[in-house]
């Protein structure tokens, strides 16, 4: 019996991380065409999602406190990125290939931890998860994810002292753009907001999405139809994923100061943390890779506030 409940909750991990990838990849087009495998905006605790009404306290099985903590992932993500294994990599195991069985080799019986019911144990946050259509545009997403802070906000049953938002990779670009529309319109949560982290975020734009631009425009341009007409498929990637050519590049159109710290909440502060694929940081490996997907540069972009 047991065997059959952990195989029926590996299916459904699997199926639920297809959804995420298909998200990611067409999301833009599968909310066009209204198709229910579009993922829509919301909180999710143990897979579920979260009811942002008076009844928010009996959905969630630890006591809330008045220090929160939003956990938003990054392009074809889940939630379930900010989970990961207990046991230590093995002798003579890379951290990269531990990183990865962590993420795929999924068993429904594993004991697995999670960063924010750590801050819950260690620092007396309460998370909450975001998960979202990873295709769709960094603007649409950033304008949906400042609303669900601020129903989050509303739906809240004691005050809120302290906001920390948290994003990995996109999801980074996601905050910039929230904090944007909050400082726009004065949304309330704005006001509770002190620390954000950007975990691998591309602000001033992805080389890996640079390349497939580029690799488009070159397969356009051969003198065989049957050759250029793949540059149609290859400009069929989601707007999310086209967003991440420039990053937030766009927020900082001149060497204006206050422009290029647009989305920056100028009352909170600013963490900036990047990964190198090279054991020197200061490696040339390392200065043109970062951490494979995003350089240094663009996940420590010069438009950062003075106080991060």
């Amino acid at each position: 019996m047991s065997h059959t409940v952990e195989g029926q909750e590996t299916h459904k991990h699997w199926g639920r991380l297809g959804r995420s990838i298909l998200n990611g990849v067409i999301g833009d087009y599968l909310e066009k065409e209204c198709n229910p495998l579009a993922i829509q905006m919301g909180f999710y605790y143990h897979y579920k999602r979260l009811v942002l009404n008076e009844h928010l306290v009996h959905q969630l099985d630890a006591p809330l406190s008045n220090k929160v903590v939003v956990f938003v992932h990054g392009l074809t993500n889940l939630e379930t990125v900010w989970d990961y294994h207990l046991k230590a990599p093995s002798e003579g195991e890379s951290l990269v290939d531990h990183y990865i069985d962590s993420c795929f080799d999924y068993k429904g019986g594993d004991v697995r931890e999670n960063y924010g019911t750590k801050l819950q144990e260690d620092f007396g946050y309460t998370p909450f998860y975001l998960r979202y259509n990873t295709g769709l545009s960094l603007e649409k997403n950033g304008r949906l994810l400042a609303k669900q802070l601020t129903q989050l906000h509303e739906a809240y049953p004691i005050n809120i002292d302290e906001l920390m938002l948290v994003g990995f990779s996109m999801g980074g670009l996601l905050l910039r753009h929230a904090q944007y529309c909050a400082i726009q319109t004065d949304m309330p949560w704005l006001s509770n907001l002190s620390k954000c982290m950007y975990l691998g975020t591309p602000h001033e734009g992805s080389p890996l999405e640079k390349f497939g631009h580029f690799s488009g425009e070159i397969v356009r341009h051969f003198p065989r139809d049957y050759i250029s007409h793949w540059a149609d498929w290859i400009d069929r990637r989601s707007e999310g994923i086209q967003d991440l050519k420039h990053g937030l590049k766009f927020f900082a159109p001149s060497e204006d100061i206050e422009s290029s710290c647009a989305s920056f909440y100028d009352q909170a502060r600013h963490y900036f943390i990047s990964g190198s694929v090279g054991k020197n940081e200061d490696s040339f490996i390392s200065r043109v890779m970062g951490g494979s997907l995003v350089r240094q540069g663009s996940a420590n972009p010069g438009s950062a506030p003075t106080h991060s």
